[in-house]
């Protein structure tokens, strides 16, 4: 992790590319936005399919979905870096609106999708792909309390939603994680706010590739097999 200072003299050197983190080194190449970060991390530890176009474009869908289902949460929390003026009353407004609509229907697709999977995994996917990774710590958060307005029993009504939320938090990959980096104590479970680590340590722990837990530390690491040299900075 990194300082806000240290943020600060990178987004003045022009050293992130959209001026914001997290962002992922790799080889000296910079990566950024979350989605293309967990693409990239989920193709390298093997789960993102990527000599499977179709499957792959299956999954994307989902991550999209996610981003969809999330922008009005993001806006209503942050108004100004989109051009609102988020009044509490505006605010307001706007989450009873995703409460009570947008979210609903965003939920009732994901029913659907998981209704017509054989697996129980967003994609229809063998083993849960970046879409589950993706989507779990989200929903846990829309409904942590950290969000006014939001109701925090909202997923109640989606039972194959928390099944699949829970079939993931109970694969030993995840079980183990958790018990080597639990949350802190302030929060009230793995919620996202490290989401990009959790994510790609979760992640390699599940495709059978520590070398890639390292991934998301301040220092670079090195790939045993690739010599590669990745680091993510988070703020």
């Amino acid at each position: 992790r990194i300082t806000r200072e240290e943020f600060a003299a990178l987004q003045a050197s022009g050293g992130l590319p959209f001026g914001q983190v997290p962002s992922l080194e790799v080889d000296g190449e910079i990566l950024a936005q979350s989605s293309s970060i967990l693409r990239y991390v989920g193709t390298v530890g093997g789960l993102h399919p990527a000599g499977d176009l179709l499957a792959c474009a299956r999954i994307d869908s989902l991550v999209c979905a996610e981003e969809d289902m999330f922008c009005g949460v993001s806006v209503s929390r942050y108004g100004p870096r989109f051009g609102f003026d988020m009044t509490d009353a505006f605010r307001e407004n706007v989450r009873r609106s995703l409460n009570d609509e947008v979210l609903p229907r965003h939920l009732l697709f994901l029913e659907k999708k998981l209704g017509a999977s054989d697996t129980g995994w967003l994609a229809g996917t063998e083993q849960p792909s970046i879409a589950d990774f993706v989507f779990v710590p989200r929903l846990q958060w829309l409904v942590s309390g950290a969000n006014d307005g939001i109701d925090v029993h909202l997923l109640d009504g989606y039972p194959k939603v928390t099944a699949m939320m829970a079939k993931l938090m109970a694969l030993p990959e995840v079980v183990a994680y958790y018990q080597k980096h639990p949350p802190a104590a302030a929060e009230a479970g793995p919620l996202p706010r490290y989401l990009a680590r959790d994510l790609a340590r979760l992640m390699s722990m599940r495709c059978g590739r520590p070398d890639l837990e390292e991934i998301n530390c301040a220092a670079a690491t090195a790939d045993a097999n690739e010599a590669s040299r990745r680091r993510l900075l988070l703020l």
